[in-house]
């Protein structure tokens, strides 16, 4: 081999590794950073109760201290005996039912301090599905009977406000990690709804009822 194609061939390898430690130092500075959570959370609210798992990517920005993701969630809520759904002007008494909703939800985790995190999370469409009942409909000067066929919401949507439509979730937590098992708590708020197979008083077939409580939960971070 001439002194020419040597010289060559090690301007050929300096380069390689020049680009090579760029990459790796560029890989090393990167912005953002991918994790991932399965999550399996209990809640309990007055007149319901609440199982979830989920699971979701989160993507962290300046330095991994601030999280940002969105997942999947399937809830289950069980409803105790009694609730009322709708307002006082008119409402359907249910007897105890189940419901459930598969739903997108969006997230957002700030790292405090080492494993310690304070976040939120929030349901913003999917599918739900659940018990059908004959429920107590209550309205004042009604010309409809009280006994009312209704069922579960199958439409999950989150529109900010009183058009929220079917099983909606949101937890508020702080949550701390032990390697790649972590811990969450704090409060939840979540929805059913109950649509009526017929329209009552001035065109209404569909009656809320929104819970808050507390919750925990495990998760599996990697």
């Amino acid at each position: 081999m001439t002194r020419r194609a040597q010289m060559s061939r090690l301007t050929c390898i300096a380069m390689a590794v020049l680009f090579a430690t760029v990459d790796d130092a560029e890989a090393q500075d990167r912005p953002v950073a991918l994790h991932r959570t399965a999550d399996l959370s209990v809640g309990d609210a007055r007149g319901a109760a609440k199982f979830a798992v989920s699971w979701s990517p989160l993507v962290g920005f300046f330095g991994d201290h601030l999280r940002l993701g969105l997942g999947a969630r399937f809830g289950t809520y069980f409803l105790r005996r009694g609730v009322a759904f709708g307002s006082q002007d008119a409402k359907l008494v249910a007897p105890d039912l189940q419901a459930y909703g598969v739903n997108a939800f969006a997230q957002a985790r700030i790292r405090i301090v080492g494993g310690l995190e304070a976040g939120a999370n929030v349901d913003l469409a999917g599918y739900g599905f659940g018990s059908s009942v004959v429920a107590d409909y209550q309205a004042p000067n009604s010309s409809f009977r009280r006994r009312q066929s209704a069922h579960i919401s199958t439409l999950d949507l989150l529109k900010f406000g009183s058009g929220d439509r079917g099983q909606l979730d949101s937890e508020f937590f702080l949550s701390y990690r032990f390697g790649s098992v972590g811990v969450r708590a704090g409060f939840t708020h979540f929805s059913a709804e109950l649509l009526t197979r017929r329209r009552l008083d001035e065109g209404r077939n569909r009656f809320r009822h929104s819970f808050s409580g507390g919750f925990a939960s495990v998760y599996y971070w990697y």
